[in-house]
């Protein structure tokens, strides 16, 4: 849901040259989108990504200019299994100054995914404004 959301507010501040890609560290081929994922977007006017969440690599951590975690778990997974992505690894929410973790629902509806979306914008927004 961050990257759709990213892609969607970059596209709205006129950053049609950013791109945005869905990634984990634990994702086994390419991970489907939560259809109450994908129906919380629609109902905030996002736009979900067509390919879903994709497997994190080497190759990916490398070619991106920021990496974005939605715990402070993940980042230390993510910065102790890839080195390279340390100077460029922070939580969403550190971008809006909190420690808060982005925990996404372990049963999604519509309503919890709603939530998290809702609770993960403003630091969105804040990092389109700083790209801007």
């Amino acid at each position: 849901m961050a990257a759709a959301c990213f892609q969607h507010c970059a596209i709205q501040a006129g950053l049609t040259d950013l791109e945005a890609d869905s990634a984990g560290l634990h994702v086994h081929g390419r991970g489907q989108i939560a259809p109450a994922a994908s129906q919380a977007m629609k109902a905030a006017g996002i736009q979900p990504l067509r390919l879903g969440v994709q497997q994190l690599s080497m190759k990916l951590t490398k070619t991106a200019d920021l990496i974005l975690c939605m715990t402070s778990r993940q980042q230390h997974e993510l910065t102790a299994r890839y080195f390279s992505a340390e100077r460029k690894t922070l939580t969403l929410m550190s971008l809006a100054n909190s420690a808060y973790n982005i925990l996404e629902p372990r049963d999604p509806d519509t309503e919890k995914c709603a939530q998290c979306l809702e609770r993960m914008q403003p630091a969105i927004r804040q990092l389109i404004e700083k790209l801007a």
